[in-house]
């Protein structure tokens, strides 16, 4: 097990997989300037096999786990290394194997044959962004956050989030995307009744989270903020969104407006001590 301290080691490992893969699969999705921000951060390790690569990444008090491999054959070598070579912090591990749902089934059961199970799921939609007509409704109490606001918005995702299932940012995440004007909110009463953040990444926008205080709910709040997203994003943007596929009140209030589900889904699994 080693600590990532520079991008080309691991890179020149996931390449030397890609040479020898006959079936090739991986759950390792982060851009670089992603990963180089991990390794800033100090919380990324990895091991090598003769078939893969298993990619650890520390968050909170539990690690992530990421694998590339040749083929299942090879992967699931590189799990059983798991009972020999104790991993980071020998805790809970969390892996999201992303893709089609009967694309990932067969890496899902090989995942459960070395001690995880399923611990939930989510699904993508996507919609075209068309600002939404004015309404007569203001939205002048929604404004971008700042660096002063980076602890409040940390303490309110917090509260409402699983960190298995949402992957909840970091303050240091929370402050490059607040400084990027990535993060909306509305405060009532100097208390944060609302957020919504998101990405943008060429035209496509990824909206990260949208969610409401429950002292704040069914005041217009939600709605307030999805609004100036969508002016934000401009007319034609491609907007997507993962949502926890138990999440039926999310589901519905996607759907009405506009979000269509995608057959993509991240089926999250988990193994404990």
């Amino acid at each position: 097990m080693e600590s990532v301290t520079h991008l080309q080691p691991l890179t020149d490992a996931i390449a030397r997989v890609r040479q020898r893969a006959t079936a090739f699969s991986t759950s390792f999705f982060a851009d670089r300037d992603q990963v180089e921000a991990w390794i800033g951060h100090r919380v990324l390790f990895y091991s090598e096999g003769p078939g893969g690569v298993l990619i650890f990444r520390r968050d909170r008090d539990f690690y992530r786990l990421y694998h590339v491999a040749a083929d299942a054959g090879s992967l699931s070598e590189e799990l059983s290394s798991l009972d020999r070579v104790p991993w980071p912090g020998g805790g809970v591990l969390v892996s999201d194997l992303v893709g089609r749902p009967e694309d990932i089934s067969t890496v899902a059961d090989v995942y459960r044959m070395h001690g995880f199970r399923k611990y939930g799921f989510l699904f993508r939609m996507a919609c075209l962004c068309e600002i939404p007509p004015a309404d007569g409704s203001e939205d002048s109490d929604v404004v971008f956050a700042m660096k002063e606001d980076v602890l409040a918005v940390a303490e309110f995702l917090e509260q409402l989030l699983d960190p298995f299932v949402d992957q909840i940012p970091g303050a240091g995440d929370l402050r490059d995307a607040a400084v990027r004007g990535n993060v909306l909110i509305v405060r009532r009463s100097g208390l944060l009744a609302g957020l919504l953040i998101f990405e943008r990444t060429g035209l496509t926008t990824t909206l990260r989270y949208w969610y409401v205080s429950h002292n704040f709910r069914g005041q217009g709040v939600g709605a307030r903020l999805i609004r100036k997203f969508f002016r934000l994003c401009g007319d034609g943007s491609r907007v997507v969104l993962w949502v926890v596929g138990s999440n039926a009140d999310g589901i519905a209030k996607y759907r009405h407006y506009g979000f269509k589900s995608e057959r993509l889904e991240d089926q999250i699994m988990v193994r404990d001590k």
